[in-house]
């Protein structure tokens, strides 16, 4: 995600997983201290939505007044925002993209559109989120989709397996044992199978709970 905003060039990322993986969270990393518009879609009326995006995009241009424009639909308000905005880079998020299409199922057309005729040439990073993981993959993402071919980067997020943990903490309890000497004879078992991540490691080291305790109020103070 950090190289696709560096690149400079016109982005269309596509990321959809069920809902309560952490693709909203993700997001909101991503685009702390950058200039983004975040909408989060729902069921209300198009009016409504466009109302919401338009004020949302007020507070990125820093100007209150293009929040009282009178605009008809997506296309006309991506146009007019990128006649406003004069600063670069700039990050678009919309959540829950699969709502829009629920109410309206022109709106991968309308996209399309969008995409062809006012942010292809332009900086614009453009982020379609989806907890609907069918509708994305047919609506959005399909050789049918008016959207096929236009996306630069996708991503299916999958929930956290427990062998995944080991990536997140094999290097980190490497970096505390090179300073950590004289790890006694009774500790050693233990942070062996921490380092391992295994899973009988772990069933094993929470039968000596004591001694892991222990440990790692060893680990905190040093």
């Amino acid at each position: 995600m950090e190289e696709k905003f560096r690149s400079k060039d016109p982005e269309l990322i596509v990321i959809y997983g069920r809902r309560r993986i952490g693709k909203t969270e993700l997001i909101a990393r991503f685009v702390r201290g950058k200039p983004a518009v975040y909408f989060l879609a729902d069921r209300r009326p198009e009016r409504d939505l466009l109302e919401e995006f338009r004020g949302k995009m007020s507070q990125v241009l820093g100007d209150e007044s293009f929040s009282k424009l009178e605009i008809s639909g997506w296309l006309e308000l991506f146009k007019e925002f990128l006649k406003w905005w004069k600063g670069g880079r700039v990050i678009i998020v919309i959540d829950e993209f699969p709502m829009l299409i629920e109410d309206d199922k022109a709106i991968p057309s309308v996209f399309q559109k969008i995409w062809d005729l006012e942010l292809e040439n332009s900086q614009v990073m453009l982020i379609l989120l989806g907890s609907s993981i069918s509708m994305m993959e047919t609506e959005v993402l399909s050789y049918r989709s008016p959207l096929y071919g236009r996306r630069t980067g996708q991503w299916k997020l999958q929930p956290l397996r427990f062998h995944h943990l080991r990536g997140f903490f094999k290097e980190y309890l490497r970096r505390i044992s090179l300073g950590f000497t004289g790890v006694s004879a009774e500790f050693r078992p233990i942070f062996l199978s921490l380092t391992q991540m295994s899973r009988s490691g772990i069933t094993w080291l929470l039968e000596y709970s004591g001694k892991a305790s222990s440990f790692m109020a060893r680990l905190n103070s040093c």
